[in-house]
């Protein structure tokens, strides 16, 4: 008879380096599967790609898009290229008119749309994102600097 203690396998303690490897590893996945089925601008040179994971405004047909932008466009540009691909409204030239924003999907803050991308991927800035980060953009007034229930948002990831 086998004993019950032979036949169940411990499992494998995770240290915090293999932990951290296997995070930057999964990174990398995640990456990749999102440049495979990113779109953008075809003229952009590859090693000047950003790739983000796109979550569009509340009411759209689509919930999020992955594409990718130039590190040196400027945020409001992005934000013009996306709500023209997924076809958002965007009266961001109306006065008065409730802008579409991006907003750093995990802390909620607003990414300013005269700051160029490749400033938002320094790690010292105000808010920080990376290629293969998640982005939301989202109808809001023009003081708006946190994205309000941001919670509801992270569902659809």
């Amino acid at each position: 008879m086998l004993n019950a203690k032979s036949t169940i396998s411990k499992p494998a303690k995770l240290s915090a380096k293999s932990s951290a490897k296997s995070a930057a590893t999964a990174s990398k996945i995640a990456l990749i599967k999102l440049k495979q089925h990113a779109t953008g601008d075809k003229s952009i040179p590859d090693a000047d790609r950003v790739f983000f994971n796109v979550i569009l405004p509340r009411g759209s047909h689509k919930r999020s898009m992955p594409m990718y932008f130039s590190q040196s466009w400027f945020v409001g540009k992005a934000i013009d290229k996306v709500a023209s691909a997924a076809s958002v409204s965007n009266k961001n030239n109306i006065a008065g008119a409730q802008r579409l924003c991006m907003f750093e999907a995990s802390s909620g803050h607003v990414c300013p749309s005269g700051l160029k991308i490749s400033s938002l991927l320094d790690a010292s800035s105000d808010v920080s994102l990376y290629s293969g980060a998640t982005v939301i953009l989202e109808y809001a007034d023009e003081s708006t600097e946190h994205l309000p229930l941001l919670e509801s948002y992270l569902n659809v990831l």
